[in-house]
């Protein structure tokens, strides 16, 4: 902006001669709001599939399900082999599935928080957070057998430890990646590790939020 002034010496007064160049705004907007912030999953769906033939069914996602609205708000990740719902053997394979409604951009950092506990972990495993576009609703259909696992991309992961405390967990994810759609699922589930009776691996998945800087 440019202004011509004058001063007139007997006055010992300025003058504004003419007008401003640039017509100047009322408004100025100092440290405008980010856009960043933290985001509650806008969707929360778990998927396992299981069979009481064998493993190998269960990890391919060709037995029977339950999900994605089984346990209305339930999420788990992991395997489990047990004979406590029918006295036979039934292998279980569960993955969760999350969206967040996310502004456009790439953020400096990305976090997701989750509360993981109410099953105890027998098994150690590492939860993993991979980038899969699944769509704007949940169905069986996006359930990723086993072998399958590896080829969407890793964000980032969690190591459980056997018998793993109750709380509250943050996992760093590459913030290049796409975030609105994630699947969270058990490295030993990716690999085949079959689980032993009553060798839970899983976790309890609750309050995810994705937070952003």
């Amino acid at each position: 902006m440019r202004y011509v002034i004058n001063k007139t010496p007997a006055a010992g007064s300025l003058q504004v001669i003419g007008k401003p160049t640039q017509v100047p705004s009322p408004w100025v907007v100092l440290n405008p709001p980010s856009a960043w912030g933290t985001f509650p999953a806008d969707m929360k769906k778990r998927i396992g599939a299981y069979s009481n033939a064998n493993y190998a069914t269960a990890r391919a996602g060709v037995g029977s399900w339950y999900g994605p609205d089984w346990g209305a708000g339930v999420m788990a990740v992991g395997q489990s082999l047990t004979t406590a719902l029918s006295g036979d053997p039934l292998w279980v394979c569960a993955e969760t599935f999350l969206s967040f409604d996310l502004p456009t951009g790439t953020p400096s950092t990305a976090t997701l928080s989750l509360y993981k506990g109410g099953i105890s972990t027998a098994q150690a495993f590492t939860l993993e957070v991979r980038a899969y576009d699944f769509g704007a609703t949940v169905e069986t259909g996006d359930y990723v057998a086993g072998a399958g696992l590896g080829s969407y991309t890793l964000l980032g992961s969690l190591y459980c430890p056997a018998a793993a405390a109750d709380g509250l967990y943050e996992i760093t994810l590459d913030e290049t990646g796409m975030l609105d759609h994630l699947l969270l699922c058990s490295d030993r589930h990716r690999l085949g590790n079959e689980p032993v009776l009553d060798d839970r691996e899983g976790s309890s998945i609750n309050t995810p939020e994705l937070v952003l800087s």
